[in-house]
């Protein structure tokens, strides 16, 4: 599979335009369409980012993300989505010595890393969020994880995070003129 070639870094985004242009009736010249469509399978998701942005801005919380997305759709994230700010310390599957999430431990491990580092401490709690169980399963196995969350819709995770210690107050959106 093409995709998950991609994103274990054993197939650079660039190879994969090699790899499907024909089959897909692309020229060559076809590829800056073909990265602007293959990154726009990500759309923002402005409750997911707001609620991350105010978790992040708590004392001694630190936000770290894990993706099993490739270097192009990261680098989109970051910069057309402006959600940088968030996806500074990233374990990405595509990076070295990192897997996919449900493969084993690795990238939880780095998350880890980046928040001791950022709280120089270590945690008092860890709280592990994802939307697939298997990949909480590898968190879990591991000992990573005061707490693990499958996320299966926001009012549920807001609960969970609550349950934790983790309080996301709600903001009032104002209409503007």
């Amino acid at each position: 599979n093409l995709l998950h070639e991609v994103e274990r870094g054993n197939l650079p985004p660039e190879e994969l335009f090699e790899c499907c242009y024909q089959d897909l009736r692309l020229s060559r010249l076809d590829k800056a369409l073909f990265r602007k469509l293959w990154c726009s399978i990500l759309f923002p998701l402005p409750a997911g980012a707001a609620w991350m942005r105010r978790l992040a801005g708590q004392d001694r919380v630190a936000v770290t993300v894990v993706t099993n997305i490739d270097p192009w759709r990261l680098n989109w994230t970051r910069e057309k989505l402006d959600l940088a700010d968030l996806c500074r310390y990233t374990g990405a599957s595509y990076e070295d010595g990192v897997n996919p999430k449900h493969e084993d431990a690795t990238m939880w491990e780095r998350a880890l890393h980046f928040c001791k580092l950022r709280l120089r401490a270590e945690p008092a709690a860890v709280v592990v969020l994802d939307d697939v169980e298997e990949n909480l399963a590898t968190a879990r196995a591991a000992g990573i994880g005061s707490r693990h969350i499958l996320v299966q819709n926001p009012a549920q995770m807001w609960s969970e995070l609550g349950a934790a210690g983790l309080y996301l107050p709600l903001t009032r959106q104002t209409a503007t003129r």
